[in-house]
């Protein structure tokens, strides 16, 4: 097939005679307009049209050719001095002439005459940063962690308060071992019964068939299976609408009585709901009952790779969330993966698919897609992985009235303003990889928007203004609602933040418009702080899940952005005298909330790693602010002292440390005590060599003891072997 011709030929193309720094980062042509200053784009956006960068050299000719000759010099150098080491270096190679004594003229024609790599340009990224994408889970397999995660923003926060990783080679810790070794022995049943998962899982028994043994199995009571799935449905399914209650109770009761009318996806789906169920309610059951029903949901998983129902898909996603809680990320990436290539192959993405039976299945179908899909992308933004369904998205929100979802549990209109939400979260992951660039700046300012026409236009019930008059049960949606759109705002915006922090640190003028970098990275800090001010009132309220849901992850992102935000008040106060006592003070909360949730014994592992790094960035930040700033810390100061996160609802004068109310059903302290509840005892203050306040340590033991700062990328991505100073 013929090449198709030019437009011009290549003798009579030319290059502008000049190309502004904005074009360049976009990398348009800089187009210039007759008898003005400006070019056509910063004409038209009113923005200030400066070249700063150097011009980009071309090199002519034939790339092969190039390469070529340049191998050809060197083994001619080679062969004439004898040189076996590698040439490809400028200062080996001006070792070598120096010692021949052959002096080049002019270094600088040389540099010249060879490509040169813009240092904007994204994609021109050095080895090293490379190589720290793939890192190793702790089977020891490569896997994938893209540059606008946040494990790697933590590290570039790092480097801006001095603390370096001291190994290159990286660990994933939150990519646990291989979880089918948590099991107890292999279960090849075909149909699992009643009496099955109702056994009681007994140490000493492990590997022992129930047939051979001399007595009877000892069996759970019915009402704890049934009050392990009311917990579920009253905490879990609220945050992952996955399961239609009544059509899940419906089919329970078939099973119990006949186990083999329902399939094996529904019954490994039911065993994730006593999995997730016993972190908030244990009523009675060990660990070892949860190896036990662990047990039966492996031996299901591969059936279900290979059953395309919407029963695979609910397993699925509830098998996830259980890994992801349980130190098993990367397992839960997975199962992620694998459900969304199910509901695309059933066509749970297309709203125009006619679906057989009543309007009921058509509403599920469309509930289940979008919390597969806000439950996707919240990986997505965290690993910085692309999506595996965001271009076959759809787009029509369920309906609340067929589904029966209006109720003490969810406010009027939640479903539609948070698939929206989820949508633009959906955006913002698509965009990561560029904005970390200036040619990302566009993107910014176009979510931005997005992202406050859909704050400015919640509807009244939804919004914090009326917040102190909605029903109980509807407070936490609501509040998680902001939660997610502020931690939407900082993800978008945290990179800029970063990148105008450390060019103030280091002196440097940036590139991009200064009123805009700063004006991007003052919504930065704004949004994390209304998030953390949200999570406090949220524990506050005895509405903070620490145990199945993102609610500590919340508060990790938002403690990094406000760990940023300190940093440029101190930067701030030293120029024009601005106080962050309230930043400091509020970071400070948040680590004491959840060092108190950390005396839980359900907190899983992945939430504990979570709960040590925000414990180690509150210590550094002390540690790093001056003695005259941390005196307003000993005094605690009131949280009504801080900015509403409503600007008409000020919070009470202070966060409790302890629930005061057995009876409250919002509390998340579950006991291994049979249907009890158990309440945290109230932590105190403690203060360390320097008088600044601390926190007890958390009580993690075994493997999951306290990381200090310098083993902070421990917490999600550390190295393999640490000083032993730093108490691993």
């Amino acid at each position: 097939m013929r090449k198709a011709a030019r437009r011009v030929p290549p003798e009579l193309r030319q290059r502008t005679a000049r190309s502004c720094d904005r074009c360049k980062a976009r990398k348009h042509k800089c187009l210039q307009i007759p008898g003005q200053a400006r070019c056509q784009h910063c004409e038209h956006f009113n923005y200030t049209c400066k070249t700063t960068k150097p011009r980009k050299k071309r090199l002519y000719g034939s790339a092969d050719n190039v390469r070529a000759r340049i191998a050809y010099l060197e083994g001619i150098v080679k062969q004439y001095v004898n040189a076996e080491g590698d040439l490809s270096s400028l200062e080996v190679l001006q070792e070598l002439g120096a010692s021949l004594n052959i002096t080049v003229g002019n270094i600088q024609d040389v540099k010249l005459d060879c490509p040169e790599i813009d240092p904007y340009e994204p994609e021109q990224a050095t080895s090293t940063e490379q190589n720290e994408e793939l890192v190793q889970d702790q089977q020891g397999q490569d896997q994938y962690i893209g540059p606008a995660s946040s494990y790697f923003f933590q590290m570039k926060l790092r480097s801006l308060l001095g603390r370096q990783r001291q190994h290159p080679r990286c660990q994933m810790y939150l990519f646990g071992p291989n979880p089918t070794e948590e099991t107890l022995k292999p279960f090849a049943s075909d149909v699992l019964t009643d009496f099955d998962v109702r056994a009681i899982a007994i140490p000493s028994q492990l590997g022992v068939d129930a047939a051979c043994l001399p007595y009877s199995v000892p069996l759970l009571d019915h009402f704890v299976i049934e009050g392990l799935i009311r917990a579920y449905f009253d905490y879990v399914n609220v945050d992952f609408p996955v399961l239609h209650e009544a059509s899940f109770l419906e089919t329970f009761n078939r099973w119990r009585v006949s186990p083999s009318s329902v399939d094996r996806p529904w019954v490994c789906g039911l065993l994730c709901v006593l999995l997730l169920s016993r972190r908030i309610m244990p009523l009675g059951t060990t660990e070892t009952q949860q190896q036990k029903w662990w047990t039966y949901v492996e031996s299901l998983l591969p059936s279900m790779i290979f059953t395309n129902n919407i029963h695979s898909i609910q397993a699925l996603m509830l098998a996830a969330l259980h890994l992801h809680n349980t130190n098993h990320r990367d397992a839960c990436w997975t199962l992620t993966g694998v459900a969304a290539r199910i509901a695309v192959a059933i066509g749970l993405h297309r709203d125009e698919v006619v679906c057989e039976g009543p309007q009921l299945n058509r509403e599920l179908r469309r509930s289940l897609w979008w919390t597969l899909y806000s439950f996707e992308q919240i990986q997505v933004s965290s690993h910085d992985r692309p999506s595996a369904i965001e271009s076959t998205l759809g787009s029509t929100s369920p309906n609340e009235r067929v589904l029966n979802i209006n109720t003490s549990n969810w406010p009027a209109d939640y479903a539609p303003w948070s698939t929206k939400l989820v949508s633009i979260l959906g955006l913002v992951c698509r965009a990561l990889p560029n904005l970390t660039s200036e040619s990302g700046f566009s993107s910014v300012a176009e979510l931005l928007g997005e992202l406050t026409l859909w704050h400015t236009s919640l509807p009244q019930h939804l919004t914090l203004q009326e917040f102190d008059m909605l029903p109980d049960g509807h407070k936490r949606p609501v509040l998680l609602l902001h939660i997610q759109y502020h931690y939407t705002v900082s993800l978008l915006t945290r990179h800029s933040l970063l990148r105008h922090l450390a060019s103030t640190i280091q002196g440097q003028t940036s590139d991009m418009n200064e009123k805009e970098l700063e004006t991007i990275a003052r919504v930065c800090c704004d949004s994390g702080r209304k998030s953390c001010e949200l999570l406090l009132h949220l524990d506050m309220i005895g509405k903070f899940n620490a145990v199945t849901w993102w609610d500590i992850y919340y508060v990790y992102s938002s403690a990094l952005v406000m760990t940023l935000s300190i940093l440029s008040d101190c930067t701030r106060q030293q120029s024009e005298g601005y106080s962050n006592h309230e930043s400091l003070s509020l970071l400070h909360n948040c680590a004491l909330i959840l060092n108190r949730h950390s005396g839980n014994p359900m907190v899983p592992d992945t939430m504990r790693r979570w709960i040590g790094a925000i414990y180690d960035i509150d210590m550094l930040v002390h540690e790093r602010v001056s003695p005259t700033q941390q005196g307003p810390f000993n005094q605690q100061a009131p949280f009504n002292q801080q900015a509403p996160f409503n600007q008409q609802a000020p919070f009470n004068q202070q966060v409790p440390y302890m629930y005061g109310s057995v009876a409250r059903n919002e509390v998340f302290y579950p006991n291994t005590e049979h249907n009890a509840l158990q309440m945290n005892p109230e932590m105190g203050m403690v203060m360390n060599g320097n008088n600044v306040p601390g926190m007890p340590m958390p009580v993690w033991g075994g493997e999951n003891e306290y990381f200090s700062w310098d083993s902070i990328g421990c917490m999600l991505l550390g190295v393999e072997a640490l000083d032993s100073s730093f108490g691993l």
